[in-house]
Protein backbone atom coordinates (compact mmCIF):
# COMPACT_ATOMS: atom_id res chain seq x y z
CA UNK A 1 0.00 0.00 0.00
CA UNK A 2 0.83 3.05 -0.97
CA UNK A 3 -0.38 7.01 -0.83
CA UNK A 4 -1.02 8.47 -3.88
CA UNK A 5 0.20 11.69 -3.73
CA UNK A 6 3.93 10.21 -2.22
CA UNK A 7 3.90 9.02 -6.25
CA UNK A 8 1.49 11.59 -8.19
CA UNK A 9 1.57 14.88 -8.05
CA UNK A 10 -1.97 15.42 -9.49
CA UNK A 11 -3.29 13.11 -6.46
CA UNK A 12 -5.44 14.41 -3.80
CA UNK A 13 -4.31 14.19 0.16
CA UNK A 14 -5.60 11.02 1.58
CA UNK A 15 -5.76 9.24 -1.44
CA UNK A 16 -4.27 5.35 -0.44
CA UNK A 17 -3.73 2.65 -2.95
CA UNK A 18 -3.12 -1.03 -2.51
CA UNK A 19 -1.51 -2.88 -5.03
CA UNK A 20 -2.76 -6.96 -5.14
CA UNK A 21 -0.66 -9.81 -6.50
CA UNK A 22 -2.80 -13.32 -6.96
CA UNK A 23 -2.36 -16.41 -5.79
CA UNK A 24 -1.04 -19.02 -8.23
CA UNK A 25 -0.43 -22.24 -7.00
CA UNK A 26 2.79 -23.88 -6.85
CA UNK A 27 1.97 -26.11 -9.80
CA UNK A 28 1.20 -23.62 -12.12
CA UNK A 29 4.65 -21.91 -11.43
CA UNK A 30 6.82 -25.53 -11.89
CA UNK A 31 10.60 -24.16 -10.86
CA UNK A 32 9.43 -20.69 -9.84
CA UNK A 33 8.19 -19.96 -13.25
CA UNK A 34 5.95 -17.42 -13.68
CA UNK A 35 5.35 -15.39 -16.75
CA UNK A 36 2.86 -12.34 -16.56
CA UNK A 37 0.37 -14.45 -18.59
CA UNK A 38 -0.08 -16.74 -15.44
CA UNK A 39 -0.28 -13.77 -13.18
CA UNK A 40 -3.20 -12.29 -15.15
CA UNK A 41 -5.00 -15.62 -15.67
CA UNK A 42 -5.09 -16.04 -11.89
CA UNK A 43 -6.76 -12.29 -11.16
CA UNK A 44 -9.86 -12.58 -9.43
CA UNK A 45 -11.95 -9.72 -10.07
CA UNK A 46 -14.66 -11.10 -7.62
CA UNK A 47 -11.72 -11.20 -5.19
CA UNK A 48 -10.17 -7.83 -6.09
CA UNK A 49 -13.87 -6.56 -5.08
CA UNK A 50 -13.86 -8.12 -1.81
CA UNK A 51 -10.88 -6.17 -0.73
CA UNK A 52 -11.66 -3.04 -2.15
CA UNK A 53 -14.75 -3.35 -0.05
CA UNK A 54 -13.10 -4.67 2.89
CA UNK A 55 -10.73 -1.23 2.78
CA UNK A 56 -13.74 0.86 2.34
CA UNK A 57 -15.54 0.04 5.38
CA UNK A 58 -12.23 0.48 7.29
CA UNK A 59 -10.55 3.08 5.73
CA UNK A 60 -10.19 6.49 8.37
CA UNK A 61 -12.21 9.37 7.81
CA UNK A 62 -10.93 11.66 5.23
CA UNK A 63 -9.46 9.07 3.07
CA UNK A 64 -10.35 6.74 0.22
CA UNK A 65 -8.77 3.88 -0.95
CA UNK A 66 -8.96 1.65 -4.24
CA UNK A 67 -7.45 -1.73 -4.73
CA UNK A 68 -6.17 -2.58 -7.98
CA UNK A 69 -3.90 -5.56 -9.26
CA UNK A 70 -0.09 -4.92 -9.68
CA UNK A 71 1.60 -4.29 -13.04
CA UNK A 72 4.45 -6.08 -13.97
CA UNK A 73 7.72 -6.48 -16.38
CA UNK A 74 8.89 -9.35 -17.98
CA UNK A 75 12.49 -9.86 -17.92
CA UNK A 76 14.87 -12.00 -19.63
CA UNK A 77 18.86 -11.88 -17.98
CA UNK A 78 21.78 -12.82 -20.22
CA UNK A 79 25.03 -13.75 -19.00
CA UNK A 80 27.56 -15.53 -19.41
CA UNK A 81 28.76 -17.94 -16.32
CA UNK A 82 32.08 -20.17 -15.85
CA UNK A 83 31.53 -23.03 -13.91
CA UNK A 84 33.82 -24.95 -12.19
CA UNK A 85 35.83 -27.24 -13.62
CA UNK A 86 34.25 -30.37 -11.81
CA UNK A 87 30.30 -29.58 -12.37
CA UNK A 88 28.06 -30.93 -14.52
CA UNK A 89 26.99 -27.47 -16.80
CA UNK A 90 23.28 -28.66 -17.19
CA UNK A 91 22.90 -29.21 -13.54
CA UNK A 92 24.16 -25.65 -12.79
CA UNK A 93 22.34 -24.19 -15.32
CA UNK A 94 18.93 -25.96 -14.23
CA UNK A 95 20.23 -24.27 -10.82
CA UNK A 96 20.95 -21.19 -12.03
CA UNK A 97 17.34 -20.93 -13.77
CA UNK A 98 15.54 -22.56 -10.72
CA UNK A 99 17.50 -19.31 -8.10
CA UNK A 100 16.49 -16.50 -10.62
CA UNK A 101 13.12 -17.23 -10.84
CA UNK A 102 12.96 -18.01 -7.56
CA UNK A 103 14.54 -14.59 -6.06
CA UNK A 104 12.97 -12.82 -8.72
CA UNK A 105 9.36 -13.52 -8.28
CA UNK A 106 6.36 -11.08 -6.76
CA UNK A 107 5.23 -14.08 -4.98
CA UNK A 108 6.73 -16.03 -2.35
CA UNK A 109 8.91 -18.54 -2.86
CA UNK A 110 11.45 -21.29 -0.95
CA UNK A 111 14.49 -18.65 -1.52
CA UNK A 112 12.54 -15.62 -1.22
CA UNK A 113 9.82 -15.98 1.70
CA UNK A 114 8.71 -11.82 0.83
CA UNK A 115 8.69 -12.32 -2.18
CA UNK A 116 10.82 -9.19 -5.00
CA UNK A 117 9.46 -6.09 -3.29
CA UNK A 118 7.03 -3.55 -5.00
CA UNK A 119 9.26 -1.02 -6.98
CA UNK A 120 12.77 -2.43 -6.03
CA UNK A 121 14.99 -1.95 -9.08
CA UNK A 122 16.65 -5.11 -10.77
CA UNK A 123 20.75 -4.30 -10.65
CA UNK A 124 23.21 -6.48 -12.32
CA UNK A 125 24.67 -6.65 -9.09
CA UNK A 126 21.52 -8.92 -8.05
CA UNK A 127 22.40 -11.16 -10.24
CA UNK A 128 25.83 -10.90 -9.67
CA UNK A 129 25.58 -11.67 -5.78
CA UNK A 130 22.68 -14.16 -6.75
CA UNK A 131 24.90 -16.45 -8.82
CA UNK A 132 28.44 -15.75 -7.89
CA UNK A 133 27.51 -15.31 -3.87
CA UNK A 134 24.98 -18.13 -3.54
CA UNK A 135 25.88 -20.72 -6.34
CA UNK A 136 28.81 -22.97 -5.53
CA UNK A 137 29.35 -24.20 -9.05
CA UNK A 138 30.12 -20.93 -10.51
CA UNK A 139 33.79 -19.73 -11.00
CA UNK A 140 32.41 -16.11 -12.34
CA UNK A 141 29.78 -14.05 -14.01
CA UNK A 142 30.12 -11.43 -16.96
CA UNK A 143 28.37 -10.00 -19.13
CA UNK A 144 25.01 -9.52 -17.08
CA UNK A 145 22.17 -7.93 -19.51
CA UNK A 146 18.77 -7.56 -18.94
CA UNK A 147 16.21 -7.45 -22.21
CA UNK A 148 12.66 -6.50 -22.13
CA UNK A 149 9.76 -7.75 -24.82
CA UNK A 150 9.16 -4.18 -25.74
CA UNK A 151 11.02 -0.98 -25.32
CA UNK A 152 11.01 2.23 -27.17
CA UNK A 153 13.72 1.85 -30.28
CA UNK A 154 14.41 3.78 -33.13
CA UNK A 155 11.28 3.65 -34.70
CA UNK A 156 9.95 6.17 -31.91
CA UNK A 157 7.58 8.91 -33.79
CA UNK A 158 6.87 11.22 -30.34
CA UNK A 159 8.53 11.37 -27.07
CA UNK A 160 7.11 14.03 -24.08
CA UNK A 161 8.17 15.06 -20.90
CA UNK A 162 5.21 14.87 -18.21
CA UNK A 163 6.02 18.45 -16.82
CA UNK A 164 3.36 17.61 -14.16
CA UNK A 165 5.15 14.10 -12.55
CA UNK A 166 8.57 14.56 -12.10
CA UNK A 167 11.11 12.00 -14.01
CA UNK A 168 8.10 11.12 -15.71
CA UNK A 169 8.40 10.66 -19.74
CA UNK A 170 6.06 9.41 -22.31
CA UNK A 171 7.26 7.49 -26.01
CA UNK A 172 5.01 6.49 -28.77
CA UNK A 173 6.13 3.79 -31.23
CA UNK A 174 4.17 2.48 -33.80
CA UNK A 175 0.75 1.52 -31.63
CA UNK A 176 2.61 1.84 -28.28
CA UNK A 177 2.48 4.44 -25.95
CA UNK A 178 5.68 3.72 -23.52
CA UNK A 179 5.63 5.35 -20.18
CA UNK A 180 9.25 5.64 -18.22
CA UNK A 181 9.29 6.80 -14.54
CA UNK A 182 12.64 7.20 -13.92
CA UNK A 183 13.74 9.73 -16.54
CA UNK A 184 14.08 7.42 -19.36
CA UNK A 185 16.11 4.66 -17.67
CA UNK A 186 13.49 1.94 -18.06
CA UNK A 187 9.98 1.86 -19.97
CA UNK A 188 6.95 0.18 -19.91
CA UNK A 189 4.30 0.23 -22.74
CA UNK A 190 1.31 2.15 -21.07
CA UNK A 191 -0.92 1.67 -23.68
CA UNK A 192 -1.94 -0.09 -27.04
CA UNK A 193 -4.09 1.44 -30.38
CA UNK A 194 -4.09 -1.92 -32.64
CA UNK A 195 -4.50 -0.11 -36.20
CA UNK A 196 -3.07 3.45 -35.33
CA UNK A 197 -0.25 4.74 -34.62
CA UNK A 198 0.95 7.22 -31.42
CA UNK A 199 2.58 10.54 -33.00
CA UNK A 200 2.11 12.77 -30.69
CA UNK A 201 1.77 12.94 -27.17
CA UNK A 202 0.26 15.78 -24.63
CA UNK A 203 0.23 15.52 -20.90
CA UNK A 204 -2.32 16.69 -18.99
CA UNK A 205 -2.22 17.95 -15.68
Amino acid sequence: AFTRAAVYSFARPGEVEVVLVPYVPEAARPGGRLPVAVLRDHEVEEARRRVADDLDRRRALGTSVRAGWARYKAVSIRARVVVRREEDVDAVRQRIHDRLHQTLSPLPTPLNPAGWAFGEPLRASNVYRMLEHAEPGVRYVESVRFVVDEAPDAQVRTLAVDQYQPGTWYAGRGPVLFRSTNAGSGWEPAGRFEGESVLRVTPAP
